[in-house]
């Protein structure tokens, strides 16, 4: 998690919108790890 939205949520109770931009990373990263699982697995 981003520690600095970590650290507002927890200081104020409200949840700060995740930016666009680590969204993006995350799917591009989730997307890298299940194609390299998919390759592991036919093999």
């Amino acid at each position: 998690a981003d520690a600095s939205r970590l650290r507002t949520w927890i200081e104020t109770g409200k949840v700060m919108p995740v930016p666009a931009a680590a969204l993006s990373y995350k799917k591009q990263k989730a997307a890298q790890m299940a194609a390299a699982g998919q390759t592991a697995q036919n093999d």
